[in-house]
């Protein structure tokens, strides 16, 4: 779910981006100053996602539908996992259907909260894996092709400010996350085909115990995700003055 995350940060950043974005979206910004700022977020920041899914190059942010990562890497050692993963070519299809539920900014702490639903998105990518899942040995290569159904999904960010050379800046100082998904469906092929059998085992595991498996994996997700995120948001924040993204 860190592919959902990384969403988010070309959306709010570039979303108060200013003075490089397109008209349509620039006439959607909500200013610091709104007496109903929730309430404009909510409205608004629905109907700027789509139209970033093709990217803007002047702004130089990427597409975000589909969303290409190159390399993704993933550790964990809890009860019932232990893994090593390491994805490469990643893209997720569906992020710039969003739909936001809630959205609550504190502009004197900061602080943003956005409760969020994707109906569906799918990934997929390379993956190499060593480790287990229960008694699931899940050391394999493989290209992974899945379909998520019905993720929620809840945000924290809270930001701070940074003088560099006179110039105001926002950065991310702390991100928490939930992520709910309902179900999953994917479909493995091994790279190499002497390992198919093998494969073919975890991917009727996951597919036939699903609730299971994304509960087991979620303390990853909510623990490594933040991170990944806080990441991406600050490399675009560092880029550009505090007062061009968000409008007084």
């Amino acid at each position: 779910m860190k592919f959902v995350l990384c969403i988010l940060v070309f959306h709010s950043v570039n979303s108060l981006y200013g003075k490089v974005l397109p008209d349509a979206i620039s006439q959607l910004l909500c200013r610091h100053s709104d007496p109903n700022l929730n309430e404009c977020l909510l409205n608004n920041l629905g109907k700027i996602l789509p139209l970033l899914a093709d990217g803007i190059p002047t702004a130089n942010i990427d597409p975000i539908d589909p969303v290409h990562i190159d390399f993704i890497t993933s550790e964990g050692d809890l009860e019932n996992i232990k893994i090593n993963m390491d994805l490469t070519n990643v893209t997720i299809h569906g992020l710039s259907t969003i739909k936001f539920n809630k959205i609550k900014v504190d502009p004197n702490t900061m602080s943003w909260e956005i409760l969020m639903h994707l109906t569906l998105a799918r990934l997929t990518c390379e993956y190499h894996a060593t480790g287990n899942l229960f008694a699931i040995p899940l050391k394999s290569s493989a290209n992974f092709d899945g379909d998520f159904h019905d993720a929620n999904f809840t945000l924290n960010i809270r930001f701070k400010e940074l003088i560099r050379k006179g110039i105001r800046y926002f950065a991310a100082e702390n991100i928490t996350e939930k992520v709910n998904v309902d179900s999953v469906k994917i479909n493995l092929t091994s790279i190499v085909p002497a390992e198919q059998p093998a494969v073919n085992l975890i991917q009727t595991f996951f597919n036939e115990n699903n609730h299971l498996v994304l509960d087991t994996v979620n303390p990853l997700v909510v623990s490594q995700g933040p991170e990944h995120l806080k990441y991406i948001l600050n490399r675009f924040l560092r880029m550009v003055p505090a007062d061009e993204l968000v409008p007084k």
